[in-house]
Protein backbone atom coordinates (compact mmCIF):
# COMPACT_ATOMS: atom_id res chain seq x y z
CA UNK A 1 0.00 0.00 0.00
CA UNK A 2 1.71 3.55 -0.69
CA UNK A 3 1.73 6.27 0.65
CA UNK A 4 -1.59 8.44 0.83
CA UNK A 5 -1.28 12.15 1.33
CA UNK A 6 -4.00 13.09 3.39
CA UNK A 7 -5.50 15.96 1.38
CA UNK A 8 -5.95 13.24 -1.78
CA UNK A 9 -9.74 12.40 -2.07
CA UNK A 10 -10.99 8.97 -2.80
CA UNK A 11 -8.33 6.93 -0.44
CA UNK A 12 -9.67 4.40 2.19
CA UNK A 13 -10.06 4.82 5.72
CA UNK A 14 -7.58 1.99 5.86
CA UNK A 15 -4.98 3.99 4.16
CA UNK A 16 -5.81 6.98 5.59
CA UNK A 17 -5.33 5.63 8.49
CA UNK A 18 -1.84 4.13 7.64
CA UNK A 19 -0.74 7.51 6.35
CA UNK A 20 -1.43 8.79 9.69
CA UNK A 21 0.21 6.86 12.24
CA UNK A 22 3.06 6.52 10.00
CA UNK A 23 3.66 10.53 10.35
CA UNK A 24 2.38 10.25 14.12
CA UNK A 25 5.15 7.19 14.80
CA UNK A 26 7.74 8.51 13.16
CA UNK A 27 7.78 11.65 15.38
CA UNK A 28 6.24 10.46 18.50
CA UNK A 29 6.95 6.77 18.64
CA UNK A 30 4.76 3.73 19.79
CA UNK A 31 3.53 5.12 23.17
CA UNK A 32 3.66 9.22 21.93
CA UNK A 33 1.35 8.81 19.03
CA UNK A 34 -2.54 7.75 20.41
CA UNK A 35 -5.26 5.66 18.55
CA UNK A 36 -7.26 8.75 19.30
CA UNK A 37 -4.78 10.95 17.86
CA UNK A 38 -4.33 8.59 14.66
CA UNK A 39 -8.24 8.40 13.86
CA UNK A 40 -8.40 12.25 14.41
CA UNK A 41 -5.90 13.26 11.89
CA UNK A 42 -6.94 10.16 9.39
CA UNK A 43 -10.43 11.59 9.86
CA UNK A 44 -11.72 7.85 10.85
CA UNK A 45 -13.82 6.87 13.89
CA UNK A 46 -12.13 6.24 17.23
CA UNK A 47 -12.85 2.18 16.11
CA UNK A 48 -11.35 2.39 13.25
CA UNK A 49 -7.91 1.72 13.68
CA UNK A 50 -9.39 -1.90 15.25
CA UNK A 51 -11.74 -2.33 13.38
CA UNK A 52 -8.94 -2.39 10.50
CA UNK A 53 -6.20 -3.61 12.05
CA UNK A 54 -7.26 -5.32 15.34
CA UNK A 55 -5.04 -3.26 17.29
CA UNK A 56 -2.34 -0.49 18.28
CA UNK A 57 0.16 -3.24 17.83
CA UNK A 58 -0.95 -4.56 14.27
CA UNK A 59 -1.12 -1.02 12.89
CA UNK A 60 2.52 -0.13 13.90
CA UNK A 61 3.84 -3.66 12.47
CA UNK A 62 1.46 -2.54 9.28
CA UNK A 63 3.55 0.96 9.28
CA UNK A 64 6.81 -0.71 9.48
CA UNK A 65 6.23 -3.14 6.76
CA UNK A 66 5.34 -0.08 4.80
CA UNK A 67 7.86 2.17 5.24
CA UNK A 68 10.48 -0.17 5.01
CA UNK A 69 9.00 -1.66 1.70
CA UNK A 70 9.15 2.43 1.04
CA UNK A 71 12.83 2.15 2.56
CA UNK A 72 14.13 -0.59 -0.10
CA UNK A 73 12.17 0.86 -3.38
CA UNK A 74 14.16 4.32 -2.85
CA UNK A 75 18.00 2.59 -2.63
CA UNK A 76 16.65 0.69 -5.74
CA UNK A 77 15.89 3.69 -7.35
CA UNK A 78 19.53 5.67 -6.63
CA UNK A 79 21.82 3.43 -5.86
CA UNK A 80 23.76 1.28 -8.06
CA UNK A 81 24.29 -2.21 -6.65
CA UNK A 82 27.52 -3.24 -8.97
CA UNK A 83 28.88 0.14 -7.96
CA UNK A 84 32.25 -0.66 -6.30
CA UNK A 85 32.09 -1.16 -2.40
CA UNK A 86 33.49 2.41 -1.78
CA UNK A 87 30.48 3.83 -4.00
CA UNK A 88 28.13 1.99 -2.10
CA UNK A 89 29.14 3.21 0.66
CA UNK A 90 28.80 6.97 -0.32
CA UNK A 91 25.55 5.96 -1.81
CA UNK A 92 24.10 5.37 1.56
CA UNK A 93 25.03 8.01 3.35
CA UNK A 94 24.04 10.40 1.07
CA UNK A 95 20.75 8.53 1.09
CA UNK A 96 20.67 8.93 4.74
CA UNK A 97 21.78 12.81 5.08
CA UNK A 98 18.82 13.15 2.35
CA UNK A 99 16.39 11.24 4.46
CA UNK A 100 17.09 12.90 7.92
CA UNK A 101 16.93 16.45 6.39
CA UNK A 102 13.66 15.48 4.36
CA UNK A 103 10.32 17.53 4.84
CA UNK A 104 7.94 14.99 3.52
CA UNK A 105 7.71 11.32 3.83
CA UNK A 106 11.29 10.14 2.89
CA UNK A 107 12.78 11.20 6.69
CA UNK A 108 9.58 9.19 8.37
CA UNK A 109 10.99 5.81 8.04
CA UNK A 110 14.64 7.21 9.41
CA UNK A 111 13.01 8.61 12.55
CA UNK A 112 10.47 5.51 13.15
CA UNK A 113 13.61 3.46 13.90
CA UNK A 114 14.86 6.38 15.80
CA UNK A 115 12.39 6.58 17.91
CA UNK A 116 12.21 2.92 17.95
CA UNK A 117 15.40 2.67 19.61
CA UNK A 118 15.18 5.61 21.96
CA UNK A 119 12.05 4.49 23.19
CA UNK A 120 11.38 0.80 22.49
CA UNK A 121 7.63 -0.39 21.82
CA UNK A 122 6.30 -4.11 22.94
CA UNK A 123 6.98 -5.06 19.32
CA UNK A 124 10.96 -4.07 19.52
CA UNK A 125 12.59 -7.73 19.41
CA UNK A 126 10.37 -8.84 16.76
CA UNK A 127 10.74 -5.32 14.71
CA UNK A 128 14.16 -5.58 14.77
CA UNK A 129 14.87 -9.75 13.75
CA UNK A 130 12.58 -8.70 10.57
CA UNK A 131 13.38 -5.31 9.76
CA UNK A 132 16.92 -3.96 11.57
CA UNK A 133 18.91 -7.41 11.53
CA UNK A 134 19.01 -7.55 8.03
CA UNK A 135 20.13 -3.91 6.93
CA UNK A 136 22.78 -4.37 9.71
CA UNK A 137 24.06 -7.38 8.24
CA UNK A 138 24.18 -5.66 4.94
CA UNK A 139 25.89 -2.91 6.40
CA UNK A 140 28.39 -5.22 8.17
CA UNK A 141 29.45 -7.54 4.82
CA UNK A 142 30.22 -3.58 3.39
CA UNK A 143 32.54 -2.81 6.18
CA UNK A 144 34.47 -6.27 5.74
CA UNK A 145 34.60 -5.66 2.26
CA UNK A 146 36.78 -2.73 2.91
CA UNK A 147 38.59 -3.27 5.81
CA UNK A 148 39.05 -7.22 5.07
CA UNK A 149 36.31 -9.93 5.24
CA UNK A 150 38.39 -11.74 8.65
CA UNK A 151 37.97 -8.61 10.41
CA UNK A 152 35.85 -9.15 14.32
CA UNK A 153 32.74 -8.78 15.11
CA UNK A 154 33.80 -6.14 17.32
CA UNK A 155 36.54 -4.28 14.88
CA UNK A 156 33.06 -4.15 12.94
CA UNK A 157 30.58 -3.15 15.14
CA UNK A 158 32.99 -0.44 16.39
CA UNK A 159 33.31 0.81 12.80
CA UNK A 160 29.59 0.90 12.03
CA UNK A 161 28.76 2.36 14.87
CA UNK A 162 31.43 5.39 14.08
CA UNK A 163 29.79 5.67 10.56
CA UNK A 164 26.63 5.58 11.97
CA UNK A 165 26.24 7.91 15.04
CA UNK A 166 26.87 11.49 12.90
CA UNK A 167 23.66 10.53 10.92
CA UNK A 168 21.69 9.41 13.91
CA UNK A 169 22.50 12.82 15.66
CA UNK A 170 21.56 14.32 12.62
CA UNK A 171 18.17 13.16 12.84
CA UNK A 172 18.25 14.30 16.70
CA UNK A 173 18.85 17.62 15.45
CA UNK A 174 16.33 17.87 12.52
CA UNK A 175 13.15 16.49 15.00
CA UNK A 176 13.94 19.51 17.56
CA UNK A 177 14.80 21.69 15.32
CA UNK A 178 11.87 24.96 14.58
CA UNK A 179 12.51 26.10 11.08
CA UNK A 180 13.16 23.92 7.75
CA UNK A 181 16.42 22.59 7.28
CA UNK A 182 16.90 24.77 4.15
CA UNK A 183 15.66 27.63 5.12
CA UNK A 184 19.29 29.84 5.57
CA UNK A 185 18.89 30.69 9.27
CA UNK A 186 21.97 29.59 11.22
CA UNK A 187 25.30 27.83 9.68
CA UNK A 188 24.93 24.02 11.20
CA UNK A 189 25.35 20.96 9.16
CA UNK A 190 22.01 20.92 7.31
CA UNK A 191 22.67 23.82 5.32
CA UNK A 192 24.81 22.11 2.99
CA UNK A 193 23.70 18.33 2.57
CA UNK A 194 26.03 17.87 -0.30
CA UNK A 195 28.83 19.46 1.79
CA UNK A 196 27.50 17.26 4.45
CA UNK A 197 27.38 13.84 3.12
CA UNK A 198 30.79 14.43 0.93
CA UNK A 199 32.41 15.14 4.80
CA UNK A 200 30.75 12.85 6.48
CA UNK A 201 32.01 9.71 3.59
CA UNK A 202 35.29 11.10 3.48
CA UNK A 203 36.02 10.69 7.15
CA UNK A 204 33.73 7.10 7.17
CA UNK A 205 36.41 5.92 4.33
CA UNK A 206 39.58 7.59 5.84
CA UNK A 207 38.44 5.53 8.59
CA UNK A 208 37.52 2.38 7.04
CA UNK A 209 40.87 2.51 5.43
CA UNK A 210 43.20 2.83 8.37
CA UNK A 211 41.37 0.15 9.74
CA UNK A 212 42.20 -2.04 6.72
CA UNK A 213 46.03 -0.98 6.36
CA UNK A 214 46.05 -1.88 10.72
CA UNK A 215 44.27 -5.11 10.35
CA UNK A 216 47.40 -6.18 7.58
CA UNK A 217 49.74 -5.64 9.32
CA UNK A 218 48.45 -7.50 12.48
CA UNK A 219 47.47 -10.45 9.51
CA UNK A 220 51.04 -10.14 8.64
Amino acid sequence: MGYVPMGKTGCSTPERILTAAYELFAERGFDGATTQEICSRANANIAAVNYHYGSKENLYRAVWEHGNERALRLWEERAQEDAPVEEKLRQFIELRVTAALSEGEDSFFSRLIHREFSNPSPLHKELHERFLRPKRQWFMELIREIVGEDVSDQVARLAGFCIHSPLIHLIEMQSHRKSPPHSGSGRGPARDPKALADTLYMFALAGLKELRSRHGEIAQ
